[in-house]
């Protein structure tokens, strides 16, 4: 329960007083006074607002008009920002396509999460079938055929083979 309330509580149970409408919920005009003094006094000073950033801080000598379009500069700004920002992300689908969101349907999270693994497990026995049938270092060798990235050439058969 706040301070004001309980003092109009306090004031309330009073029998009688040298003010006739205290025992109305009416607050005698000095004691609103002192209650308003109070709560100047006790309020937080301009540096703490600005620090929980409730007031802007702008220096004390501009104009008030001045500091109204200076925060709807920065305003206008911040949003271009964000703008310009959005327009440059990337899609969903490209999202998608790369592996970095799955698509999203009415199939069970689990479900996709199991698939996925499927998928996945799929791949790395491809990968080791492949593997398995592409020819040694030593085929390719004794068939002198290899194919370089500027040129077609023949390797020579002599030499130190490097081990597998």
């Amino acid at each position: 329960m706040s301070h004001h309330r309980q003092q109009r509580r306090h004031n309330n149970n009073k029998s009688g007083g040298k003010h006739g409408n205290e025992g109305n919920g009416y607050y005698p005009q000095e004691h609103v006074k002192q209650l308003l003094e109070a709560w100047v006094e006790s309020r937080p000073d301009k540096n703490h607002l600005v620090k929980r950033n409730i007031l802007k801080s702008f220096s004390d000598s501009a104009d008030p008009k001045l500091q109204s379009v200076m925060q709807s500069l920065s305003r206008s700004r911040t949003h271009n920002k964000l703008n310009r920002m959005l327009d440059a992300r990337a899609s969903k689908q490209d999202l998608v396509d790369r592996n970095i969101l799955f698509s999203t349907s009415l199939i069970d999270p689990r479900v996709q999460r199991i698939q996925r693994d499927l998928e996945r497990r799929a791949d790395r026995e491809r990968l080791a079938a492949f593997l398995t049938t592409r020819p040694s270092l030593e085929e390719i060798i004794q068939t002198n055929y290899v194919q370089d990235t500027m040129t077609w050439a023949h390797l020579p058969t002599h030499g130190v083979k490097p081990s597998a």
